[in-house]
């Protein structure tokens, strides 16, 4: 049997909803590949007859998420109610295979859960910089989930104005059937100040960066291309609001979670949160290093994904419906909220 995955939409769903949720990408890259905690589903003969909600208390080891049910079908965070059948696997989240198993139920004391909130949904105003070869399915994804009456604005030097509507329509998007969106094009070179400084940088609810297509085959040149695009878009941003970047993170904090950025400081938000993709790994070390570069933006780097992913479902192939759940604009996803 083979299993298919189209790589380049994964990647552009991921980042996507890692600029929707800040801190998102981070999240899945410590979740991807084989280090730290990944998911994990197995049969547990012991487990069945049970219950979903009676699952929470047998794993202390592992965080139970979903059910993976002998007909094919998944769920994910299933009602408390739903009894596990023979042939079931259980899917949690584990730092190994062979860290958990089923343990005598123990009482936890989980106090009271916190309030929720609910966002009012308002219109969007987006910025596309870049043009990646899976642009069509990202913009059709967020089509599904903005408010009607949303703006894209798309600026690359690489596509011409009066080719990007064919071009959208040979990748299979009619941008007519819309129903949300409004695409707005503007072109120019996103490293250069001058093109930049004709959008309306500090009205934008959030800002994508993609690694160009035209510069694929040169990772580095990409990634330069990238950053000093990122860099722009800050600085005019500061000097149009009359705001400095909040940097607020400790060695503490670098050290305990070896990431660039914290999760508590994305907790605090910009005004306008930013993805960038990088593709090379010396420029995602670089960017690690760097406290002032590594605050002024989520980064994705998409090569190390792609690998990891591919590792995962090579590995088990029902981990590709966990990715098209937790990516795709209906059923269950993964949210970074204040604690």
């Amino acid at each position: 049997k083979v299993e298919t995955l189209v790589s380049h939409d994964v990647i552009g769903r991921l980042m996507l909803m890692s600029v929707r949720q800040p801190g998102l990408a981070k999240v899945y890259e410590a979740l991807l590949g084989f280090s730290g905690d990944e998911f994990y589903m197995a049969e547990w003969p012991e487990l069945v007859g049970h219950t979903f909600g009676d699952l929470l208390l047998r794993f202390p080891d592992a965080i139970p998420i979903g059910v993976f049910s002998s007909e094919g079908y998944l769920a994910l965070r299933p009602s408390t109610t739903l009894e596990i059948q023979e042939g079931d696997s259980i899917i949690v989240i584990a730092e190994d295979n062979d860290t958990y198993k089923p343990e005598t139920p123990s009482d936890i004391d989980a106090g009271d859960p916190p309030e929720e909130v609910k966002h009012k949904r308002i219109r969007e105003k987006i910025l596309f910089c870049g043009w990646r070869r899976d642009i069509r399915d990202i913009l059709q994804q967020l089509d599904r989930i903005v408010q009607k009456g949303s703006e894209v604005h798309m600026m690359t030097h690489c596509v011409p104005l009066e080719k990007r509507t064919a071009r959208l329509m040979e990748d299979g998007l009619d941008v007519d059937s819309l129903q949300n969106l409004v695409i707005k094009h503007f072109h120019g070179n996103t490293s250069v100040r001058r093109k930049l400084e004709i959008l309306p940088i500090e009205t934008y609810s959030s800002c994508m960066i993609f690694a160009d297509e035209a510069f694929e085959s040169d990772t580095l040149h990409a990634d330069s291309h990238s950053l000093a695009t990122l860099l722009l878009i800050r600085d005019i941003q500061s000097t149009r609001t009359g705001t400095t970047p909040r940097i607020s993170i400790t060695s503490t904090d670098m050290k305990a979670a070896g990431l660039a950025r914290s999760i508590t400081d994305l907790s605090h938000g910009e005004r306008c949160p930013i993805i960038c993709e990088v593709l090379d790994p010396h420029t995602q070390k670089t960017i690690s290093n760097n406290r002032h570069l590594s605050l002024t933006s989520d980064f994705c780097q998409t090569n190390k994904l792609i690998a990891q992913v591919l590792a995962m479902v090579a590995e088990d192939r029902t981990v590709n419906l966990l990715f098209d759940e937790l990516l795709g604009n209906a059923g269950c996803n993964m949210a970074v909220v204040p604690s």
